[in-house]
């Protein structure tokens, strides 16, 4: 599943990451990565995301 942010620019006030963690998998050369972030739409009004990644490390 791919979420696109697609905010007016008027809207994009902040972004804030939370911790992120790395997995590793099976294969040597991957790691999974999780982690969480909250985008401010308005003053005082906050939505929570979080995104997973499966990335090849490069030797």
């Amino acid at each position: 599943m791919v979420e696109i942010l697609n905010l007016t620019p008027e809207s994009r006030f902040s972004i804030a990451f939370d911790i992120t963690y790395v997995h590793p998998q099976p294969e040597e050369e991957y790691r999974d990565v999780v982690g969480g972030f909250m985008t401010e739409l308005s003053a005082n009004a906050y939505e929570p995301h979080r995104y997973v990644a499966t990335v090849g490390l490069v030797f």
